[in-house]
């Protein structure tokens, strides 16, 4: 069913691909098909759920224990929040990985923070806050907030962002 929306004062219909994650979720039988769930990753999106390993920790230059896998679950929620995005938004080659700190661990610097976007190292960070008792709203906002940042870096010209701080 679409959603309606106003923009500018218009309404119009916002029509979710909702039907993708039911997909994503059988074909992967529930998220268990780790290599199938990140093979969507790397070739529709063009992004790595990073595992803690010895890459991790060059990535993030601190030790990979501080570090876990995402849950199938939290995969699942963000490649669809992915979908969610317009056709030409979804793949970014500057981003490439997502990370997840440990459960309990908040990040160091940023101790509130529920996910940080790493644009100089091409990361999105995760932390448990960002996927304990949140709705489906709060991680579309969080997701669009994080790749917004890459979009702000790196696809924006000067003379939107000279809009979009002027508005």
């Amino acid at each position: 069913a679409p959603q309606v929306v106003t923009v500018d004062g218009g309404k119009g219909k916002v029509f979710s691909k909702r039907l993708f994650s039911a997909v994503v979720y059988y074909f992967t039988d529930k998220g268990t098909n780790q290599g199938l769930i990140d093979e969507i990753a790397k070739t529709r999106y063009g992004f790595e759920f990073m595992v803690p390993s010895p890459n991790l920790k060059t990535l993030m230059n601190e030790t990979e224990t501080n570090f876990q896998p995402f849950t199938s679950e939290e995969k699942i929620i963000i490649l669809s929040m992915f979908e969610e995005f317009p056709d030409a938004m979804q793949r970014q080659d500057q981003l490439k990985y997502l990370v997840r700190r440990i459960n309990g661990q908040p990040h160091p610097l940023y101790p509130l923070a529920p996910a940080i976007a790493w644009v100089t190292n091409q990361t999105i960070e995760w932390m448990e806050s960002a996927f304990i008792s949140q709705s489906i709203d709060y991680m579309q906002r969080l997701v669009l907030h994080e790749k917004a940042h890459f979009l702000w870096e790196h696809t924006f010209s000067q003379s939107i962002k000279n809009e979009w701080i002027t508005i």
